[in-house]
Formats: structure tokens, sequence, C-alpha cells
């Protein structure tokens, strides 16, 4: 059992931000307009599934999984079609979209589903590779788990792709901030096509870079992992 602290705040900059477009002044206007329906992004260029909520993708999670999460959310029918996107991806699951499109999910259920499942199974994932996770600053907790849930926790050595989140975890056990974010802006390598991930790496390594401060208590979100 461990216990990851996380900072709100960095979680809206490092994860919501990107995911659903969230920013302080309009907050989540952008989910509201367009994100409430389950979509499938860039179908064509990368392996996403559909994807409801804060980037739950079925695709990537099993049918129970799906289940746990949106049951107490959704009616049942509306589970089962989302029970059978369960790992398609790419023009598979873009063309399962239509059996989807009957369900809408406000703000307020995607964000009970992100911090209720989707914000645990992610720390866990990241506790499996970066032991030390807990022993850092909140905010760099929260950047990590971020990263995981947009990265995935693959750490094989013989991929180059996964270099930087290999380093990663020699940075995080020696809590030696100046390298992690470095390491993290040495990803960008990965993305030299795509501005929105190049930014949110960016982003990331700011977050870690910054002085480590005492966060308020409102501010502090734990997860007990088990």
């Amino acid at each position: 059992m461990a216990t990851l602290t996380l900072s709100k705040q960095a979680i809206n900059q490092a994860i919501l931000a990107f995911e659903v477009g969230y920013d302080k002044l309009s907050e989540f206007s952008y989910y509201n307009k367009k994100l409430t329906k389950p979509t499938v992004p860039a179908w064509q260029t990368t392996d996403s599934g559909v994807t409801i909520g804060i980037g739950f993708d079925c695709g990537y999670n099993t049918p129970t999984e799906i289940k746990n999460s949106w049951s107490s959310i959704l009616p049942e029918h509306q589970v089962n079609s989302l029970v059978k996107c369960s790992g398609k991806k790419r023009k598979e699951a873009f063309d399962l979209l239509a059996t989807v499109n009957d369900i809408v999910v406000p703000i307020e259920d995607a964000l009970r589903v992100f911090y209720n499942t989707t914000i645990y199974k992610f720390g866990k994932e990241a506790l499996k590779v970066y032991p030390n996770l807990p022993n850092i600053h909140p905010v760099e907790q929260s950047v990590i788990v971020g990263l995981v849930f947009n990265r995935g926790n693959d750490i094989d050595a013989t991929k180059d792709r996964r270099k930087e989140m290999r380093q990663l975890v020699a940075a995080i056990k020696n809590d030696n901030d100046a390298e992690t974010a470095q390491i993290i802006r040495n990803m960008k390598r990965l993305w030299a096509d795509v501005k929105g991930l190049r930014i949110r790496r960016d982003v990331e390594a700011d977050l870690i870079a910054q002085a480590d401060t005492q966060l308020p208590d409102n501010d502090i979100l734990k997860l007990i992992i088990n």
C-alpha cells in the first residue's frame, strides 16, 4: 500500500488542460461545447479508441473497467454499448461511434469518473515503475501521474521511444527536479510535428522545475493505492 499526494491545480494544468481544454477563465466551456459525446480523437493517425468523459479511452479499458467506471453514471444499455468498444482502436473504433451517439456525459459526471476511478488507475500504473513517487513534491507526483496517463508506463529497455520514461526512474528516486524536467523536455523529440504534445511536455517540465512550496489543504488530493 502506498499513498500519493497530488495537487488539484497541477492536475488541472498537466492533465485537464490538455484532455478537455480546461483553463482558469472559461473552466470547462470547451468540454461542454465539444466533448460531452463520445469521440475517437485523431483516429487516422493515432491508436485512439472510443473516448468519453475526461480521456476515458474504451480502447484501453477492459469490459470490467468500463462497467466499474460508468455503471453508476449511465443507463445499463449505454454501458453495454461502451463495453462493445473495449479494445477497439482506429477505424474499428471510429465505425462504432454510431452505436454510442446517444450517450451524453455532463462535465460533472466526467469529473466524478475521473476522480473516482481514472486518476486512481494511473496513479497505480505510475507507482509500478516509479516506486519512489510518493517521496517527491505533490505537484511533481501529479505531473508524473499525468505523464503516465498520456504515455503509459512502459519502460521497455529495447524501445527507443521509451528511453526517457526509463530515465525518469533514477531521476525520481533522486528527487532531482532539474534532471526530471529536462528528461520530460527531451521527450519532445518524439513529436516534432505535434505541437500540442510538445506544449504538454513543456508545461509538465515547467511544473516540475518550479520551486517546491507548501500547498493549501484544499489543493491536496490523497490517493491510497492498494
